[in-house]
């Protein structure tokens, strides 16, 4: 029987009730027939393409383009699209596939009985000649001539049982020799496993032993001596080394952990560099590294932090001592109190000629030091009160400029914008009144605190658009005066750059 009629009849006598099944016209076999025929020869020619490339006389695996032809048949098969049917034409299929597959590759086997039993085979077939047996000729015989030819053919019937026994007692030993060298293979390949299993567990309790996990090792050693057991003496041997290591082990972290116990006092004691090097002992018993290296690391974190604190507190106190120096003990008081009464700031009247020496020089100079230094300048007053202090004004409309100008000592004049901050400089002082009013009432007052602003300072007269006449009585206190001592650096002129 074909293999495509084997298919058939497994189909209809398992599958018959659902094919057509759903449908207004019943579906036979002859319907699928054709493109079943076509698969099966693509498995004819996979099957020959599989018996010239294995060396194998049997296969439990099928190949790859097996599984896809496989797989495309039970598609075909498959008339109600039900995985349950699907599976089952597959498993069936993969059955009859394999059995096809083997039974071509056994094809192969080529029975040699052995040499030393071929001179007696030989024998044994030269005289068991087949020979053909006339029915015909009995009733033309006599009763003794057919009783000859009938034990004859009993002979024949005799040898050929025979001739048959010793075929099969040769194929026999042929197969008991195949299957000892199979179990002698497979007893190998367990002594090869039990082997790579026993130098694993071997390998697995160096790597604990070497990282101090020793009960680990251990359970690894007494594993390896369940699967070789007459290699008792070879890990008895590694079991008495690992109590010798975990002896020493015992003995050196015992050393480690009052080392470390001092190292951690240390630590909590502030006493940083002692404590790393505490850790630094500690890290050569190999113990525990990485909490080692870890404190270390947290006490280098923490000496950095101290250091950068205490440079911060050193810049600090450096900064209040350069404050303490050039600024007021009311400076930030003075300041809030201009901004809080709309002074934002000061002003100087100059000579426009005077602007590219201010710029080239980086300021603005006191009559004194101009003249120490030896700068050109045009002075713009014929007075040289306080000649040690740069004077400012409140505002930018001063009486004495329009008198400057009237006397031609300002052939053009330029008001510079100065930051109120110069206020703050511990050497600047305030005045009332004009500084060169020293014998007419109200006579100039010098202070250096917010207090004398406060008390002697009208900053509601300063504040004023336009200077009051001379005869008003707050006409002199429009001309109050902020003194800076020496210089007044270009970074406060707001309306220069350098």
């Amino acid at each position: 029987m074909s293999i495509f009629s084997r298919i058939r009849n497994r189909i209809e006598s398992i599958f018959s009730y659902i094919i057509g099944e759903g449908r207004a016209k019943k579906i036979t076999f002859s319907d699928i027939e054709n493109e079943l025929v076509e698969i099966s020869n693509q498995q004819k020619v996979e099957r020959e393409i599989v018996f010239n490339k294995t060396e194998k006389l049997s296969i439990t695996e099928l190949s790859p383009t097996q599984k896809k032809l496989i797989y495309k048949k039970c598609q075909v098969l498959n008339i109600r699209n039900s995985k349950t049917d699907f599976e089952k034409f597959r498993s069936i299929n993969q059955d009859i596939e394999k059995l096809e597959t083997n039974r071509l590759l056994q094809s192969k086997i080529k029975f040699q009985p052995k040499k030393n039993e071929d001179a007696t085979l030989e024998k044994l077939f030269s005289e068991l000649k087949d020979e053909k047996f006339n029915e015909n000729i009995l009733p033309s015989l006599s009763k003794k001539r057919q009783q000859i030819e009938l034990n004859r053919k009993k002979n024949l019937e005799k040898n050929t049982v025979l001739k048959n026994e010793i075929l099969n007692f040769s194929l026999i030993e042929l197969h008991q020799k195949r299957e000892e060298e199979r179990k002698e293979q497979d007893r190998l390949e367990r002594e090869k496993k039990i082997n790579e299993q026993f130098e694993s567990h071997l390998a697995r309790a160096k790597h604990f032993q070497a990282n101090n996990h020793f009960s680990r090792a251990e359970n690894e050693l007494l594993d390896a001596l369940q699967l070789e057991l007459d290699k008792e003496k070879e890990v008895q041997q590694l079991m008495s080394d690992l109590k010798l290591k975990k002896y020493e082990f015992k003995k050196r972290l015992a050393e480690f952990n009052e080392i470390f116990a001092n190292a951690e006092n240390s630590f909590h004691s502030g006493e940083l560099e002692q404590a790393i090097s505490q850790y630094n002992k500690a890290l050569k018993f190999n113990i525990d590294n990485t909490k080692c290296e870890r404190r270390i690391s947290d006490a280098n974190h923490k000496i950095q932090r101290i250091r950068e604190l205490e440079e911060v507190r050193k810049r600090k106190e450096k900064e209040e001592k350069v404050s303490r120096e050039k600024y007021k003990e009311d400076a930030e008081a003075i300041l809030q109190y201009y901004k809080q009464n709309g002074i934002f700031e000061l002003y100087h009247y100059t000579d426009s000629r005077n602007i590219n020496s201010i710029i080239q020089n980086h300021g603005l100079y006191s009559l004194r030091e101009l003249d120490k230094k030896g700068i050109c300048y045009h002075q713009g007053s014929e007075t040289r009160e306080k000649p040690e202090y740069i004077r400012l004004s409140y505002t930018k409309n001063h009486p004495l400029l329009w008198i400057s100008k009237q006397k031609r000592r300002i052939e053009r004049e330029e008001i510079l914008n100065i930051d109120v901050e110069v206020a703050s400089l511990k050497e600047t002082t305030f005045t009332n009144v004009n500084v060169a009013r020293t014998s007419t009432p109200p006579i100039v007052k010098f202070g250096k605190n917010l207090e004398f602003i406060k008390k002697h300072v009208k900053l509601n007269v300063v504040k004023r658009q336009y200077s009051p006449s001379r005869d008003d009585r707050d006409h002199p206190y429009y001309q109050a005066e902020i003194m800076v001592k020496d210089q007044v650096k270009i970074k406060y002129i707001k309306n220069l750059s350098s």
